[in-house]
């Protein structure tokens, strides 16, 4: 009994210069901190590779934004914030990083497959577009008066002209722009005369007004360079002259833009 009560005695006394004095770990804590302080350096490093991956994936993002997609008139998508920073051995941010990592490839993906397939119709959007003279420029024409602010011609005063307006000898033959569906062919006294508007898709739309005639009708499909109509003066007009738009997704813009006329 001595013996064991030595054995006791010695070992507590090395427990107690172990834990206490010296103040050293158990074996087991110490295998738990070693594990621990590994993990840390893991989710550290981790962390360290995940800020240029986000950085890169910003960049993508802004070219597609802002390069890319407004190339086919598209705006540029609204994204969620990033999460924000915190400690860098965090596992919980960590995955919170990664999550939004993932999400982000994800919509980027979606983006490309969105742009692949509308770059996929750029030939038929090509085609589609206003870009030729809407009338023969082998024959006698002037532009008497340009898309902007101008004097109205009947009552003065400063008005915003939607379009251009091409001075021509009555009955002279007017085509459209570009591939589209005639969207209207009617006739207003006061305003535009006998009108024709086609929509030409990818958010294009052209007028042509104050004409003599009309050669095509409502919902028709027409090709580029089809006869539609004549210069004429019928409506709101002081002669014989065609009254050209182009309009982009609701908004007059200058057809000069997309044609050679001088």
């Amino acid at each position: 009994m001595r013996n064991v009560a030595w054995v006791v005695g010695l070992a507590g006394l090395y427990l107690l210069l172990y834990f206490g004095l010296l103040r050293l770990e158990p074996p087991k804590t110490a295998v738990m901190r070693l594990r621990l302080d590994r993990l840390k350096s893991r989710v550290e490093l981790l962390t360290a590779r995940t800020g240029p991956c986000e950085e890169r994936l910003r960049t993508v993002e802004g070219r597609s934004d802002y390069v890319y997609r407004p190339l086919y008139g598209m705006d540029p998508l609204r994204r969620a914030g990033e999460p924000a920073a915190g400690a860098e051995w965090d596992p919980d941010i960590l995955s919170v990083r990664l999550d939004s990592l993932y999400r982000r490839v994800s919509l980027q993906e979606m983006v490309l497959d969105e742009l692949l397939k509308v770059h996929a119709q750029t030939g038929e959007m090509q085609q589609c577009l206003p870009s030729i003279p809407p009338i023969d420029t082998s024959a006698a024409y002037h532009l008497s008066s340009r898309f902007g602010w101008r004097t109205d011609p009947v009552f003065g005063g400063a008005e915003g002209h939607s379009g251009v307006d091409i001075a021509m000898r009555r009955g002279s033959p007017v085509y459209v722009t570009g591939d589209g569906i005639v969207e209207e062919a009617s006739f207003n006294i006061g305003g535009y005369g006998r009108v024709v508007t086609v929509n030409h898709g990818f958010g294009y739309k052209t007028r042509y007004a104050h004409l003599n005639r009309m050669y095509v009708h409502e919902g028709q499909r027409v090709k580029r360079g089809t006869l539609i109509g004549t210069v004429g003066t019928t409506g709101k007009s002081t002669g014989p002259h065609l009254h050209y738009e182009v309009r982009y997704r609701g908004t007059p813009v200058n057809p000069m833009n997309f044609m050679d006329l001088q």
